[in-house]
């Protein structure tokens, strides 16, 4: 269906399926595309007879037909669709074979513009017919204004028909047109054509590879009578253009440029406006003229353009000169002198059209220096000197460098002060060999320096500290103080014991000066010895211990708690377990008020213990009991075969890993049904051979094998048999009292075992 309007004639929808009337006055519509076969505002596949209006402000941003489709009209093969256009800015473009505005494919349509925007475009990949940006098959288009743009594709017109002349009619009557056509098409054509500017100042620029045909009516009828320009006030402005270039091919206009004009009566004065004159020449209106030679100005010489009447029997000739642009085109310009630091340079530009050429001058960039080099240093008496150069060569700067006037002095010779003689330093200039001397002044000070002990001092008596002045000998003494911190202690005596509390005393006493003093001796702390268990703790009741401080000063206490671990009985059976149902046993604890019970169960014993077969009396049949259960077992022995005669692919071997399978004493074979029964009457016993031993007794209809010992019963199906494999991978089926296993090839499968 559309992308607005109709749905398909053949919808199930019926409400879809009507004709219908599309206003759009305003507003914005970012895209509208028809699908398969449906115009993207307009009636679908198969539509019925809508009419679409657009006026006022509406803003159609982006419009496409569906395949086969018009971007704005009729959809595939559908009933007539009328557009009408008033004002609003409309982008438009067809599908395959469709006009942008108009018809689709095997539809009819009619567009009526009268003033807006319109941008409409064929399809320009249209693989089946031409597609027209107006009209389309079977299209009547009228134009009275508006500013249009419309291109074609294929054998489609830019305005008209798409294929075989197949437009009804195009009149235009005013506007500012441009119209598009190929080689293919005209811009304006594919049906019957008339251009005036009856209602409106008509401007319309028509492009084609055959510009001289860029306009062409199906009727037949010349351009001079296709278009026809009234002197009625209107702008009248028809030019045909070949496409790529902006030369006219032909001209066609009333002479009325300017925006209005006197009316009286007879003819109107041919008049152009300056700015059309010096484009189109000041050609009067009463001759049909078509370029016939032109030449573009340069900078420096005039062109022009040629034009003819086309009218039979005229052939009036008329030049319209094209000024001089007198702007030269100057190239970028080549450096004809290169500048020095201290002289200008030249460029000189020459024209690329008339090679004229003009000079500029380059400014001179003045000297640029390096950096100073040093020629001479400066000393403290004599200036130095120095140079830098200018880095194109052609210039060098030199400068002096002040003298220092600062001798660079350094000690000769040194004679010290004392405390009562004057000293002297003499220094000697490294640069000009000048000398100076500095006297140092007497001190006026004993250099006495740290001193010496001469008389130790004692706890009980002062010492002597005598200081001597290391320059001229002079000394004094200081008396050294009683030194309190000097006694001589003894190792002490014991004079309080320390116990686990309380702390003990040890006295000093200095043998020099009888002082004591005193320190304590850390109380020991409580050293205990192993706990001793007093009671012992259940899982019912804490128990009890206590340690003692080996001094004897001190008892620690602690309860132990509660155990976790139950001292249980040996375990009593309350149910016994049979071959097929579980058992269950049960202990608890022992201790006086605990009520902890633990009970386990007992796995099934999985398997009948059976006793030996007895006949039943007076038939073919007979059972065996299972002596833990009691559970009964029959079959029928009417089908007993010989030992001798069958199986001898098979070994049974008993616990010395002897075949006994042909003692008829040990092993019993019965075949009853499809089922072979092997019975031996050892607890331990194995049947072994290779796989093709068991599946080649299908042959003989045995699809079963039951291996009975006289603890352990075992049956094996041959179909699963069948499916581990290879014939000749070997097996073995062993019962060791009540337990059964069955290794094929290495590989345990005792869980085929029933």
């Amino acid at each position: 269906g559309a992308g607005i309007g109709s749905g398909s004639s053949d919808t199930k929808d019926d409400s879809k399926k009507g004709a219908v009337t599309i206003n759009i006055t305003d507003g914005t519509i970012e895209k509208a595309e028809g699908k398969n076969g449906g115009a993207g505002i307009g009636s679908g596949y198969y539509g019925r007879s809508s009419t679409v209006n657009i006026s006022g402000n509406a803003e159609l941003k982006d419009v496409r037909g569906g395949n086969l489709a018009a971007g704005i009209g009729s959809g595939y093969d559908s009933d007539k669709v009328d557009v009408v256009i008033d004002g609003g800015t409309i982008n438009a473009t067809g599908g395959d074979s469709a006009a942008g505005i108009g018809s689709g494919l095997n539809s009819r349509s009619s567009v009526t513009i009268k003033s807006g925007t319109v941008n409409a475009k064929g399809n320009q990949h249209s693989n089946n017919f031409g597609s027209s940006g107006i009209g389309g098959s079977y299209a009547d288009v009228t134009i009275s204004g508006g500013t249009i743009t419309a291109t074609g594709y294929d054998t489609g017109a830019g305005i008209g028909g798409s294929d075989n002349n197949n437009s009804s009619s195009i009149t235009i009557t005013g506007g500012t047109i441009t119209a598009t056509g190929t080689s293919d098409a005209p811009a304006i054509g594919g049906g019957s054509v008339s251009i005036s500017n009856t209602d409106s100042a008509l401007d319309i620029t028509a492009t084609a590879p055959d510009a001289d045909n860029a306009i062409q009516s199906s009727d037949g009828k010349k351009l001079d009578k296709v278009i026809q320009l009234a002197e009625n006030g209107k702008k009248g402005l028809v030019k045909l253009v070949k496409s790529g270039t902006t030369s006219i091919s032909r001209l066609f206009h009333n002479g009325v440029y300017a925006a209005s004009q006197p009316s009286h009566s007879g003819s109107v004065k041919a008049e152009m406006s300056e700015a059309e004159k010096a484009k189109y020449g000041d050609i009067s209106s009463v001759h049909n003229w078509t370029v016939s030679g032109r030449q573009e100005p340069t900078c420096g010489k005039d062109g022009y353009i040629d034009y003819i009447c086309m009218v039979d029997h005229c052939g009036t000739t008329f030049r319209h000169t094209l000024p001089a642009a007198g702007q030269h085109t100057w190239n970028e310009g080549v450096v004809t002198k290169k500048p020095t630091c201290t002289e200008l340079g030249v460029r000189t530009f020459t024209c690329t059209v008339c090679h004229n050429t003009r000079t500029e001058a380059i400014e001179a960039p003045g000297h640029e220096y390096g950096e100073w080099v040093i020629d001479r240093d400066a000393t403290c008496i004599e200036e130095g000197s120095k140079h830098r150069d200018c880095i194109r060569g052609d210039a060098t700067q030199t400068e002096s460098i002040p003298a220092t006037g600062q001798h660079q002095w350094k000690v000769l010779s040194t004679t010290a002060a004392t405390c009562g003689q004057d000293g002297t330093v003499t220094y000697q200039c490294e640069v000009c060999g000048d000398t100076k001397t500095e006297t140092l002044n007497a001190t006026g000070q004993h250099s006495y320096g740290a001193g010496v002990v001469t008389k130790a001092a004692t706890c009980a008596e002062p010492g002597i500290m005598t200081y001597t002045c290391v320059v001229c000998g002079d000394s004094y003494t200081e008396s050294i103080p009683v030194d309190k911190t000097a006694h001589k202690w003894d190792a002490g005596v014991v004079t309080k014991e320390a116990t686990c509390t309380a702390d003990g005393v040890r006295t000093f006493t200095c043998s020099a000066c009888g002082d004591t003093r005193t320190e304590a001796i850390e109380a020991l702390g409580h050293e205990y010895g192993e706990w001793v268990i007093d009671r012992d703790a259940t899982c019912v009741e804490q128990g009890s211990k206590h340690r003692d401080c080996i001094r004897g000063d001190d008892t620690q206490t602690e309860a132990i708690p509660v155990s976790k671990t139950h001292t249980f009985s040996e375990w009593v059976i309350t149910k016994e377990p049979t071959c097929t149902e579980k058992g269950e046993r049960q202990r608890s604890c022992t201790i006086s008020g605990c009520v902890v019970t633990e009970t386990e169960e007992l796995p099934a014993l999985g398997r009948h213990q059976w006793g030996g077969w007895t006949p039943v009396e007076g038939g073919s049949r007979e059972y065996r009991i299972c002596e833990v259960c009691n559970a009964v077992e029959y079959r029928d022995v009417s089908h007993s075969s010989d030992n001798s005669t069958i199986y001898t692919g098979l070994r049974v071997l008993d616990p010395a890993q002897a075949d006994i399978l042909q003692n008829v004493q040990l092993v019993r074979l019965n075949q009853i049904s499809d089922v072979l029964y092997i019975d031996v009457t050892h607890e331990t016993a194995s049947l072994q051979g290779v796989l093709s031993d068991l599946t080649g007794l299908r042959s003989e209809r045995i699809e079963t094998v039951v291996f009975s010992t006289e603890r352990c019963t075992s049956t094996l199906s041959l179909s699963d048999v069948a499916a581990l494999g290879a014939g000749s991978t070997p097996f073995t089926l062993s019962h060791s009292g009540s337990t059964a296993s069955f290794i094929v090839g290495g590989a345990d499968h005792t869980a085929l075992l029933r």
